[in-house]
């Protein structure tokens, strides 16, 4: 299982990129729904298997960004 690595908050454009340990980063838009992915790393999932995370797999992802987000909001000041 994959865990987040850490959370980035780019106020211009108003995203959220969540970074998982496998190298794939997630991009949460301002409503925190997927927007796009990144893979970063020469170990990364993408690398590795080939193919990039879909399905439910990028559905526990998104799941995991929006409740990290909510749970930390007051961290990156977020007015909603």
């Amino acid at each position: 299982m994959y865990k987040i690595t850490g959370v980035t908050h780019h106020s211009s454009h108003k995203t959220f990129a969540v970074s998982f340990d496998d190298g794939i980063i997630v991009i949460l838009d301002s409503s925190r729904e997927y927007h796009s992915m990144l893979s970063v790393g020469l170990d990364s999932y993408y690398l590795k298997n080939r193919k990039w995370p879909k399905g439910k797999s990028l559905g526990n992802r998104v799941k995991l960004g929006k409740e990290w987000v909510e749970k930390n909001k007051k961290r990156y000041k977020i007015k909603d």
